[in-house]
């Protein structure tokens, strides 16, 4: 099986570049692959990866030209991996680029978070789709909860998840302690990690083996049972 899962990686990234070039259909003559959807072999390729990705940079600026003119902001000590960390969370919770607004995500600032709130909000109220519906999202009420929490002044669950995320260069250590933040699993968890390990975000700080561990989720669990042909599944 292992051979035939290498073919099935090599063609289903041949489909991406046809069609990414614009070739004409179909893109395969394997009936599977050319009948069903199948996840990009690259996580790096997706459309909301690429997305976020180029948010990080423009988020970063627009928070130090933030931070100067709000009062509330000011005195606030934001390191990159701050922002990073919480642009990352504000979208990947939500894993939908149409919900964003052209103006993009929100900064680490109460007053920007309840008007993109309200945008959402203004979304669900008109009948279109919020949150993605590649896996099961959170609820309207549990994202701005979280995203709340996250920002609270009380709790600083922010600054105290950026300090943990500093001081453990171990994947796997990382991807715990991004769990303390409420209703982000260890699936959430590490969408979150590697956006930050591909963004350059935690390099900047600490070296970091890419490849010293990786957080499987039950598909990809049984999907390798079946390649290596262990267990049941």
């Amino acid at each position: 099986m292992v051979p035939q899962f290498c073919d099935f990686v090599a063609e289903r990234h041949r489909i991406f570049v046809r069609r990414e070039r614009g070739d004409a259909k179909p893109w395969t003559t394997d009936a599977v692959l050319r009948d069903y959807l199948f996840c990009n072999i690259y996580r790096e390729l997706d459309r909301g990866t690429i997305f976020l990705h180029c948010q990080l940079p423009i988020q970063k600026a627009k928070w130090d030209t933030h931070a100067a003119e709000c009062k509330q902001c000011r005195d606030r000590k934001l390191s990159p991996l701050h922002i990073a960390t919480w642009t990352i969370i504000s979208y990947r919770l939500l894993n939908r680029v149409t919900s964003v607004p052209p103006d993009g995500l929100p900064l680490p600032c109460n007053e920007q978070l309840e008007i993109f709130l309200a945008h959402l909000q203004h979304i669900r109220d008109t009948g279109r789709p919020v949150f993605t519906d590649a896996h099961q999202a959170l609820s309207m009420e549990d994202f701005s909860s979280t995203l709340q929490h996250l920002l609270s002044c009380k709790a600083q669950l922010l600054h105290k998840v950026c300090a943990s995320l500093s001081g453990r260069p171990e994947l796997e250590k990382l991807h715990r302690c991004l769990q303390v933040v409420p209703r982000v699993g260890p699936f959430y968890a590490w969408q979150v990690v590697a956006d930050l390990v591909e963004c350059g975000a935690l390099s900047a700080v600490h070296p970091i083996n890419e490849d010293g561990w990786v957080h499987l989720g039950p598909g990809a669990v049984s999907g390798l049972k079946k390649v290596l042909k262990k267990g049941k599944n």
